[in-house]
Protein backbone atom coordinates (compact mmCIF):
# COMPACT_ATOMS: atom_id res chain seq x y z
CA UNK A 1 0.00 0.00 0.00
CA UNK A 2 3.16 2.43 0.78
CA UNK A 3 4.03 2.12 -3.05
CA UNK A 4 0.77 2.88 -4.19
CA UNK A 5 1.09 6.11 -2.13
CA UNK A 6 4.35 6.62 -3.36
CA UNK A 7 3.35 5.89 -7.01
CA UNK A 8 0.15 8.32 -7.13
CA UNK A 9 2.47 11.27 -5.54
CA UNK A 10 4.67 10.77 -8.12
CA UNK A 11 1.64 10.89 -11.07
CA UNK A 12 0.34 14.19 -9.61
CA UNK A 13 3.72 16.01 -9.12
CA UNK A 14 3.73 14.69 -12.89
CA UNK A 15 0.35 16.27 -13.65
CA UNK A 16 1.47 19.46 -11.78
CA UNK A 17 4.34 19.69 -13.97
CA UNK A 18 2.63 19.39 -17.34
CA UNK A 19 -0.13 21.87 -15.70
CA UNK A 20 2.58 24.39 -15.12
CA UNK A 21 4.51 23.67 -18.46
CA UNK A 22 0.58 24.18 -20.89
CA UNK A 23 0.37 27.92 -18.82
CA UNK A 24 3.68 28.88 -19.54
CA UNK A 25 3.46 27.15 -23.08
CA UNK A 26 0.31 29.08 -24.24
CA UNK A 27 2.32 30.67 -27.63
CA UNK A 28 2.63 26.92 -28.71
CA UNK A 29 -1.57 26.04 -29.61
CA UNK A 30 -1.09 22.53 -30.62
CA UNK A 31 0.92 21.73 -27.82
CA UNK A 32 -1.60 23.51 -25.71
CA UNK A 33 -4.43 21.84 -26.96
CA UNK A 34 -2.61 18.35 -26.28
CA UNK A 35 -1.86 19.63 -23.17
CA UNK A 36 -5.75 20.44 -22.36
CA UNK A 37 -6.78 17.38 -23.49
CA UNK A 38 -3.98 15.46 -20.95
CA UNK A 39 -5.20 17.55 -18.54
CA UNK A 40 -8.94 16.51 -18.74
CA UNK A 41 -8.09 13.22 -19.34
CA UNK A 42 -5.96 13.04 -16.01
CA UNK A 43 -8.48 14.80 -14.01
CA UNK A 44 -10.88 11.97 -14.67
CA UNK A 45 -8.18 9.37 -14.17
CA UNK A 46 -7.72 10.58 -10.70
CA UNK A 47 -11.24 10.44 -10.20
CA UNK A 48 -11.33 7.28 -11.08
CA UNK A 49 -8.64 5.95 -8.54
CA UNK A 50 -9.68 4.65 -5.25
CA UNK A 51 -7.69 5.54 -1.95
CA UNK A 52 -6.72 2.77 -0.02
CA UNK A 53 -8.30 2.27 3.23
CA UNK A 54 -7.05 4.81 6.30
CA UNK A 55 -6.44 1.64 8.25
CA UNK A 56 -4.09 0.96 6.08
CA UNK A 57 -2.51 4.18 6.03
CA UNK A 58 -1.47 3.76 9.62
CA UNK A 59 2.13 2.46 10.66
CA UNK A 60 1.34 -0.24 13.37
CA UNK A 61 2.59 -3.28 14.79
CA UNK A 62 1.17 -6.44 12.95
CA UNK A 63 0.43 -7.94 16.49
CA UNK A 64 -2.04 -5.16 16.72
CA UNK A 65 -3.59 -5.41 13.34
CA UNK A 66 -4.48 -9.19 13.74
CA UNK A 67 -5.90 -7.92 16.85
CA UNK A 68 -7.96 -5.50 15.54
CA UNK A 69 -9.06 -7.98 12.41
CA UNK A 70 -10.73 -10.03 15.25
CA UNK A 71 -14.13 -10.84 15.32
CA UNK A 72 -14.27 -11.99 18.73
CA UNK A 73 -12.58 -10.56 21.97
CA UNK A 74 -12.24 -12.57 25.18
CA UNK A 75 -13.57 -11.47 28.31
CA UNK A 76 -13.80 -12.54 32.01
CA UNK A 77 -17.34 -11.68 33.56
CA UNK A 78 -17.58 -12.41 37.68
CA UNK A 79 -20.49 -12.05 38.64
CA UNK A 80 -22.83 -13.54 42.22
CA UNK A 81 -26.47 -13.26 43.63
CA UNK A 82 -27.54 -9.75 45.22
CA UNK A 83 -26.33 -9.75 49.35
CA UNK A 84 -29.06 -10.66 51.46
CA UNK A 85 -29.49 -10.81 55.26
CA UNK A 86 -29.54 -15.14 54.73
CA UNK A 87 -26.33 -14.82 52.41
CA UNK A 88 -24.45 -11.22 53.38
CA UNK A 89 -21.43 -12.69 51.18
CA UNK A 90 -22.78 -15.13 48.60
CA UNK A 91 -20.04 -16.90 46.18
CA UNK A 92 -18.46 -15.30 43.17
CA UNK A 93 -18.75 -17.07 39.93
CA UNK A 94 -16.11 -16.32 36.68
CA UNK A 95 -16.90 -16.64 33.58
CA UNK A 96 -14.30 -16.65 30.23
CA UNK A 97 -16.09 -16.26 27.21
CA UNK A 98 -16.09 -15.07 23.49
CA UNK A 99 -18.40 -12.17 22.60
CA UNK A 100 -18.09 -9.62 20.17
CA UNK A 101 -18.31 -6.47 22.56
CA UNK A 102 -18.18 -6.17 26.31
CA UNK A 103 -22.25 -5.80 26.34
CA UNK A 104 -22.69 -8.51 24.64
CA UNK A 105 -20.15 -10.64 26.96
CA UNK A 106 -22.43 -9.27 29.92
CA UNK A 107 -25.95 -10.79 28.63
CA UNK A 108 -23.78 -14.28 27.41
CA UNK A 109 -22.60 -14.28 31.53
CA UNK A 110 -26.96 -14.38 32.33
CA UNK A 111 -27.43 -16.97 29.50
CA UNK A 112 -24.23 -19.20 30.56
CA UNK A 113 -24.53 -19.30 34.57
CA UNK A 114 -28.47 -19.82 34.67
CA UNK A 115 -27.53 -23.27 33.41
CA UNK A 116 -24.72 -23.69 35.70
CA UNK A 117 -26.17 -22.37 39.24
CA UNK A 118 -29.65 -21.03 39.64
CA UNK A 119 -28.66 -16.98 39.14
CA UNK A 120 -31.15 -14.86 37.33
CA UNK A 121 -30.14 -11.26 36.50
CA UNK A 122 -33.01 -9.92 38.35
CA UNK A 123 -31.13 -11.78 41.49
CA UNK A 124 -27.32 -10.93 40.36
CA UNK A 125 -24.87 -8.63 40.24
CA UNK A 126 -21.74 -8.63 37.79
CA UNK A 127 -18.79 -7.55 39.88
CA UNK A 128 -16.37 -7.09 36.90
CA UNK A 129 -15.79 -7.43 32.94
CA UNK A 130 -12.39 -7.15 31.84
CA UNK A 131 -10.86 -8.22 28.80
CA UNK A 132 -8.65 -10.55 28.28
CA UNK A 133 -5.36 -9.90 25.58
CA UNK A 134 -3.39 -13.14 24.31
CA UNK A 135 0.67 -12.56 25.53
CA UNK A 136 1.38 -13.74 22.02
CA UNK A 137 -1.54 -12.97 19.36
CA UNK A 138 0.63 -14.54 16.54
CA UNK A 139 0.65 -18.22 18.08
CA UNK A 140 -1.92 -20.46 17.73
CA UNK A 141 -3.80 -21.80 20.83
CA UNK A 142 -6.40 -24.69 21.53
CA UNK A 143 -9.67 -24.00 22.89
CA UNK A 144 -12.30 -26.34 23.88
CA UNK A 145 -15.64 -25.74 22.31
CA UNK A 146 -19.28 -26.40 24.30
CA UNK A 147 -21.32 -27.73 21.51
CA UNK A 148 -25.61 -27.26 21.61
CA UNK A 149 -27.75 -29.09 19.63
CA UNK A 150 -31.39 -29.86 19.24
CA UNK A 151 -32.46 -33.37 18.13
CA UNK A 152 -36.08 -34.28 17.56
CA UNK A 153 -36.72 -35.20 21.83
CA UNK A 154 -34.45 -32.55 23.92
CA UNK A 155 -31.22 -30.51 23.69
CA UNK A 156 -27.75 -31.69 23.70
CA UNK A 157 -25.16 -30.38 25.30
Amino acid sequence: SIYILVCLVYVRILVLVIYLISILCISFLPFFFFIFYLRIFLFFFFLMIRRPPRSTLSSSSAASDVYKRQLFHQYEVVGRHVPTERDPNPKAYRIKLFSKNETNARSRFWYFIRRVVKMKKAHGEILSVREIFEKHPDKVSNYGIWIRYDSRSNTTN
